[in-house]
């Protein structure tokens, strides 16, 4: 079958294409291909777990080294038992989260998953990345979907997020070398997967977040009704595409203040 993604190209043209395509699909054994950094870097939105930040909505905040896989869908931290052994504990009421800074990167909850926020502006644009696999053989698997969660979580400051949530095992969280969250921190698929990357644009005004479509454009940029208009007939113009709608809302934004 003809592959509809042939790694041979540069991985930096896979990496540019996350952030400009609504779907990329590598299959038929092109994960062959793909060596370990280079799955976390389709799978996680940092290369590594590092110091981040969450804005809780009672406005406590909270630190640890973190990561986002965009596979799970869920937000791991890292912290250390009383043993000093590293756990990896994901997050799962993300309702009560307002905002989450990984890096240099911040993100918003959007329903069930985190989006970063591309632009931060009277009208900001917000763009979410899920990661899919399926396998042609059975057993294939990648990093979740067996990894025990906290639930009502208010803080996971070092030494209180075990005692301020409850586990879904009955309280192991010893999930660092062995148990259900061994391997949090990689990603690993079969070397037949198909992985399927989809990339979701938002809109957010108000705070109110919103698909992003030609009719929420011409609603929340009401003054550039003819701007857009325009640029629509001019431009092959793909909604899906990250980068070419940071330019028009960027020319939007600067219409608006005419």
């Amino acid at each position: 079958m003809k592959r509809i993604f042939f790694f041979a190209l540069a991985f930096c043209g896979l990496m540019a294409g996350l952030h400009g395509q609504a779907s990329i699909t590598l299959r038929d054994g092109s994960l062959k291909r793909l060596t370990q950094e280079e799955q976390d870097s389709i799978v996680f939105v940092h290369p590594t777990f590092t110091d981040g930040t969450v804005l809780f909505r009672n406005g406590q905040r909270s630190q640890a080294e973190m990561n986002y896989n965009c596979y799970s869908q869920q937000l791991l931290f890292k912290q250390k038992n009383a043993k000093g052994e590293t756990e990896i504990l994901s997050v799962s009421n993300m309702p009560d989260i307002m905002m989450v800074s990984i890096a240099d990167m911040t993100f918003m909850p959007v329903g069930n998953t985190l989006a970063e926020i591309l632009i931060d502006d009277r009208v900001s644009l917000l763009s979410s990345r899920k990661v899919s696999s399926t396998e042609k053989k059975t057993g294939a698997y990648g990093t979740g979907g067996n990894t025990a969660s906290i639930s009502n979580l208010t803080s996971f400051d070092a030494g209180s997020a075990v005692s301020q949530g409850s586990t879904a095992d009955g309280g192991s969280t010893a999930y660092a070398s062995s148990g259900a969250g061994a391997g949090l921190d990689r990603s690993s698929f079969g070397p037949n997967s198909t992985l399927t990357v989809n990339t979701r644009l938002f809109l957010m005004k108000d705070m109110k977040i919103i698909p992003l479509t030609k009719k929420n454009l011409l609603k929340s940029f009401p003054k550039s009704a003819a701007f857009i208009e325009q640029y629509f007939a001019n431009n092959k113009v793909d909604l899906s595409d990250a980068e070419q709608m940071t330019t028009l809302i960027g020319l939007c934004l600067n219409e608006e203040k005419k």
